[in-house]
């Protein structure tokens, strides 16, 4: 249950890196001291997981998407507003779950905890812009 809670809370927060307005250059969690070697994996697993994600929404859902973010909306409520299907619900869930598995095993233990507790305070603070489907259980019934 945890897993998949972690799962689905990574999903919102990884939307978010990934759909980011090209201006934001920190696309790394803060204080996880990458090594060169991990940024650059980071990266790709980034780019791979974007162009996944990407492939998924029909066309139209690109430029509403790309139209939203570029008014200043957060990717994340953007996200919610493109009534995706529950197949692409789905789709998103699992390249977020092989992301998040490629992502942690690029890390040490020390680094993987630091991004979990990090995960878990930005996912408290943006529950109000994930759909209710995507949100972890745990933080719910806390609200």
């Amino acid at each position: 249950m945890k897993r998949q809670s972690f799962s689905l809370l990574l999903l919102g927060i990884v939307a978010t890196i990934l759909f980011a307005n090209p201006v934001k250059v920190d696309a790394h969690p803060k204080n996880l001291n990458l090594t060169p070697e991990q940024k650059t994996q980071w990266e790709e697993i980034r780019a791979q997981s974007k162009a996944q994600m990407q492939n998924i929404l029909t066309p139209e859902q690109q430029q509403q998407f790309q139209t939203l973010t570029s008014q200043g909306q957060r990717p994340h409520r953007a996200m919610k507003q493109l009534n995706l299907s529950e197949e692409q619900k789905t789709q998103m869930r699992e390249i977020m779950h092989s992301s998040r598995e490629q992502m942690a095993n690029i890390l040490t233990e020390e680094q993987r905890e630091q991004f979990r507790q990090q995960m878990q305070m930005r996912g408290r603070r943006s529950q109000v812009g994930v759909p209710s489907d995507w949100r972890r259980t745990e933080v719910r019934s806390q609200e």
